[in-house]
């Protein structure tokens, strides 16, 4: 690779990855994982932060060491999932972590999904958001029911956590923030701080994500196998980094396909009166919508499926003559041999008319009409009936089309059809996926971003700022 490099390191759950982006254009990547950060597996309370932030860190060092040439990353950049739960107060963690996986009091989403509500109405806050949704308000108020008030703090998320240890400085961008922060892009409305009751917690040095957080530290440099001095950017989300490596301008259908998925329109030009009628087909309709930060992060309309790579993770190892016996990873590659090699030609799509249902949305619903409550799977036992591994394959696959159908209607008003649906992720790289998706969606489907879409974008927006 051509120095200088910059380094992308997405925060993902499932994996941490890390990308490395040259000034031609070459990538190269290096990924671990570990059941801490995955829902279902995770602790609900991560009372010592560092407990995660120091495990992420060993990790890094790891996959730097022998990898990259002392001096060689000039920038670095971090996103990460979210959104968690956590406070700092003079330069540390005050309290637990409540990752984004945890569970939140019914009474605490029924309240908070009242107050979104107006606020968004109103246009207090310009983002608009599913209001019973796992939002940072409401992670804040479950830190005051068991915290108290809390002066004198603030907000970050687990990316910012990151870059204060790398840096010391606490720093964060405006999408990591959304639902907390108001239209302003800076400040808290009043209604919003006197209902999560940690009193005065403001957001601190929020700004664009390439703008540098600083420069790594000599503790910075020990904990991460960082160089002190490499520049440190603030970053942002996980999905914008993926916009970012994914997005041509063109208004064609982004799906952003991982563990879980996201299908997106971004705004093709900066004219507010094209962002309100996106804002208000977003209120229509059960869209969500994300505001113009700059001409790099215009508005996006989207959506998410709680279907995916942990549907087929979770589906294909019950098949008939399944690969078992083995764990995680190798599980995966195996399955996914396996699979690749048994489905041959895809069936008609009246062939699947024919076969059981299959709801990929297995526990909770996200979308359109968000259920926490909703069980999906398969309509009826496809074994009871003789269906075939290879036919049960395919119906799986295209539950995960059938998930994303409502939201792919509801985002064509702002979809230039003609143009290819665009696609990124771990998903992408699954033959059946994609030519399930290619006999569904006319268009035609164009592969970018990767396998790691959200490192790509994060090691690019790390370059824009050069």
């Amino acid at each position: 690779m051509e120095e200088p490099v910059t380094l992308g390191i997405d925060v993902g759950s499932s994996a941490v990855k890390l990308v490395l982006l040259d000034v031609e254009g070459n990538i190269d990547m290096r990924s671990f994982a570990d059941d801490l950060l995955k829902p279902g597996k995770g602790p609900e309370r991560i009372h010592r932060p560092a407990t995660l932030t120091d495990w992420i860190w060993e990790g890094v060092k790891e996959q730097l060491r022998g990898w990259i040439p002392p001096g060689y990353i000039q920038r670095v950049c971090i996103t990460a999932h979210g959104q968690s739960g956590l406070l700092v107060m003079d330069g540390k963690p005050h309290g637990p972590l409540i990752p984004w996986w945890a569970w939140m009091p019914k009474e605490v989403v029924d309240e908070q999904a009242e107050l979104l509500g107006t606020l968004t109405r109103d246009r207090t806050i310009e983002a608009v958001l599913p209001p019973r949704g796992s939002w940072l308000p409401g992670r804040l108020r479950q830190l005051a029911l068991e915290l108290g008030r809390c002066p004198g703090a603030t907000a970050i998320q687990l990316k910012d956590l990151l870059n204060l240890q790398l840096t010391g400085n606490v720093c964060s961008d405006p999408r990591s923030l959304r639902g907390w922060i108001g239209g302003d892009g800076a400040t808290v409305p009043p209604q919003l701080e006197r209902w999560i009751g940690l009193g005065e917690v403001t957001p601190e040095n929020i700004s664009d994500p390439r703008t540098l957080a600083g420069h790594v530290t000599r503790s910075g440099a020990h904990i991460s196998g960082l160089e002190m001095g490499t520049e440190v950017c603030i970053g942002c989300d996980d999905f914008t980094a993926a916009l970012v490596s994914m997005d041509e301008g063109n208004r064609g259908l982004l799906n952003l396909a991982t563990t879980s998925e996201h299908l997106a329109v971004v705004a093709s030009g900066s004219e507010p009166h094209e962002r309100a009628r996106m804002r208000s087909h977003a209120l229509k309709t059960g869209l969500s919508y994300l505001p113009r930060m700059t001409d790099q992060y215009p508005a996006v309309l989207y959506s998410s499926t709680n279907s995916g790579g942990g549907t087929l993770l979770r589906m294909f190892p019950q098949l008939p003559d399944a690969p078992t016996g083995v764990q995680n990873q190798a599980l995966r590659t195996l399955t996914l041999l396996w699979l690749t090699d048994e489905m041959g030609e895809p069936p008609t799509l009246e062939e699947l008319e024919s076969l059981p249902r299959f709801d990929a949305e297995i526990e909770g619903r996200r979308g359109l009409e968000p259920d926490p409550d909703h069980i999906g799977g398969w309509e009826t036992d496809p074994n009871e009936s003789g269906i075939d591994a290879r036919l049960q394959g395919w119906r799986i696959v295209h539950g995960l089309v059938d998930a994303l159908e409502p939201i792919r209607e509801a985002l064509k008003p702002y979809t230039q059809e003609r143009r290819m649906v665009r696609m990124a992720g771990g998903l992408a790289m699954v033959g059946p996926v994609i030519e399930a998706r290619a006999q569904r969606w006319p268009q035609g489907i164009e592969l970018v971003g990767g396998a790691e879409p959200s490192g790509l974008g994060a090691a690019r927006l790390a370059r824009s700022g050069l």
